[in-house]
């Protein structure tokens, strides 16, 4: 472990011996870090993915050095759908540590592979267009190109549950739980779709969560792996300029824009207002 104010190696040392430094809370604050990291860890070995991004949350929260835990959220972002989040979340690990980084291997990944990368940012801008036409009232024309793609991007959660939405209001349930299943194989904490599922089956969340969560898992879909390590090892906090960051992120990923937050508060606002309809139906 290194001293917080000097920088200099202590091991396990409560005082830093070259500046005396106390570092009896700051430990506390790392074996935190390492602590969520870890239960998120067990998790994301369950797919729980929803609880992992939590954990994983709050251990950059403690220690935002962490790699390990920087890189993995990076991960599970990407396989949810959450492309922007993921590679904001790798660019910012670089940033603290650019040595044998496997966040590089993963951006270079994206960049080399540009038939991926089409995918992505066609089916991102469909994506756009299904929530433009929700807003305009035209659903069916939204059902369209929400299935476009979820067709060709199977893990984007996002376009799955808004789809299910859908149906659901076209009563069409059958094809509402064929994607929502979907939704808890990607991510069986994902609460939107446990509550949907739930509502349509008449089977209890926690019931249905624990059927989807019993097989765990050695890594995350679609090619991107993870290394199933806890952490050991105690490293200081580095602090970056944030606008460094996101010059960065628009020169490495120009699909960012694309994917704005707007959007993505509007998927959750349609999706609870979808959801609500849904009840108030139900009690009528």
């Amino acid at each position: 472990m290194n001293c917080i104010k000097c920088g200099a190696n202590v091991g396990n040392n409560d005082y830093c011996n070259y500046c005396g430094q106390d570092l009896r809370i700051y430990k506390k604050i790392i074996s935190a870090s390492s602590a969520c990291y870890n239960l998120a860890l067990d998790y994301a070995k369950k797919q729980d993915i929803t609880n992992a991004i939590k954990y994983l949350k709050c251990s950059v929260l403690y220690n935002n050095k962490n790699i390990e835990a920087q890189n993995l959220l990076g991960v599970l972002y990407f396989n949810i759908g959450k492309y922007a989040d993921a590679i904001a979340t790798w660019i910012i690990s670089i940033n603290y540590d650019q040595n044998k980084n496997p966040a590089n291997k993963y951006l270079e990944k994206i960049e080399n592979d540009a038939d991926s990368y089409k995918v992505i940012n066609d089916n991102i801008i469909r994506y756009n267009n299904a929530l433009n036409y929700l807003n305009e009232g035209a659903i069916d024309l939204s059902i369209i190109e929400l299935k476009k793609t979820t067709k060709e991007l199977e893990s984007f959660v996002d376009a799955k549950l808004l789809l299910a939405i859908l149906y659901i209001q076209k009563q069409r349930e059958d094809r509402a739980v064929t994607l929502l299943n979907e939704v808890l194989s990607i991510d069986c904490g994902n609460k939107q779709a446990l509550r949907l599922l739930s509502q349509i089956t008449n089977i209890s969340p926690s019931e249905i969560y624990n059927q989807k969560s019993k097989n765990e898992v050695k890594s995350v879909k679609n090619g991107v792996f993870f290394k199933t390590k806890r952490l050991r090892r105690e490293t200081g906090i580095f602090y970056i300029f944030v606008g460094a960051i996101i010059a960065f992120l628009f020169t490495w990923f120009i699909l960012t824009p694309l994917y704005r937050q707007d959007e993505i508060n509007r998927l959750n606002e349609t999706i609870e207002e979808y959801s609500e309809r849904i009840e108030e139906l139900e009690g009528n």
